[in-house]
């Protein structure tokens, strides 16, 4: 753990007696209800540390997922990732020979018409420490889609 952490946990407990001094205001200032105080703070800083750690890593990684939609598949490439886990859980794919995958998805430069296993770049997936593009990956066989599944790169 990193200083850092220690001088957010400090500002966090700051508040958080502020907040439990509140709380407990109408009751005698006595040294038990310090003492409670104290011990409600104590517990609940990191409680709260790692909720909002939680909350921020959610956040980062969040992504939506939408239907199909061809137009936006072609006009935003970037973003190509919100629209595979519907691509895939669809099947649209699966059956196609590759000209009509080509019809649905459009040519990618790196693909081959002889080859069996096709990439489509997707874009950037939202995941915390992702530096590489992920790929959309269409396997044939006899000509005809029998798999398309999403890979982090």
């Amino acid at each position: 753990m990193g200083i850092e952490v220690y001088f957010i946990l400090f500002f966090l407990a700051l508040g958080l007696s502020l907040f439990w001094s509140l709380v407990f205001r109408s009751a005698k200032n006595t040294v038990k209800k310090r003492i409670i105080i104290v011990l409600l703070t104590l517990a609940s800083a990191p409680a709260v540390y790692l909720g909002l750690a939680m909350l921020l890593i959610a956040g980062m990684t969040y992504h939506p997922n939408r239907d199909f939609d061809q137009e936006r598949w072609k006009s935003e490439p970037d973003k190509r990732y919100e629209l595979t886990k519907n691509l895939i859980n669809s099947q649209v794919l699966i059956g196609k020979n590759k000209s009509e995958v080509i019809a649905i998805l459009g040519k990618e430069s790196s693909n081959k018409a002889d080859e069996d296993l096709w990439h489509y770049d997707i874009g950037f997936v939202a995941s915390i420490g992702n530096i590489d593009p992920d790929i959309l990956e269409i396997k044939f066989k006899n000509g005809r889609v029998i798999s398309a599944r999403q890979i982090s790169t």
